[in-house]
Formats: C-alpha cells, sequence, structure tokens
C-alpha cells in the first residue's frame, strides 16, 4: 500500500482528528516524466476503542479543514518550485 508523501494532523473536537494528507503519483506522457499531486481528507473519531474514520465534517470541523487544506497547498508549491 502506497504511503502519502506527507500528512498534517490537526485535534478536532470531541476527540477527533482531521488528518489531510498529500499523494505524488509520477506520471508519463510523450516521453517526458513528471509529478502529480493529490489531497485526501478524513475525519478520524473513536467509537469505544476502536479508530474509525468519515469523510463527512461537522460545521466546527471548518476552519480546520480550510487551514489544513491551505497548509497541503504550500507543501505542493513548494515541492514543484525545487523541481
Amino acid at each position: 500500500m502506497s504511503r502519502p508523501v506527507e500528512s498534517f494532523t490537526y485535534p478536532a473536537g470531541q476527540g477527533s482528528q482531521i488528518e489531510i494528507a498529500v499523494w505524488e503519483n509520477e506520471q508519463e506522457k510523450k516521453g517526458q516524466t513528471f509529478l502529480t499531486h493529490s489531497v485526501s481528507i478524513q475525519r478520524r473519531y473513536k467509537d469505544g476503542d476502536e479508530w474509525k474514520t468519515a469523510s463527512g465534517f461537522r460545521p466546527s470541523d471548518l476552519l480546520t479543514v480550510a487551514h489544513g487544506m491551505h497548509e497541503a497547498f504550500q507543501y505542493i508549491i513548494n515541492v514543484r518550485s525545487k523541481k
């Protein structure tokens, strides 16, 4: 299983966490190789002793999500500027 090249985790209310992951994928087109990036986002929370994942967010999570997406964008911009 592949792993993200970078991830950002932020605490959210009621013991949950917002996790934003940046993924790289090497592409080839017309003999040229280049990197593309994608971003995934999830909310993790505990249900008893078990961690679960959700793709929906509460209104109170949205500013944290926005901040994390900004951080992911900055990471990608920095990686691309070094190439």
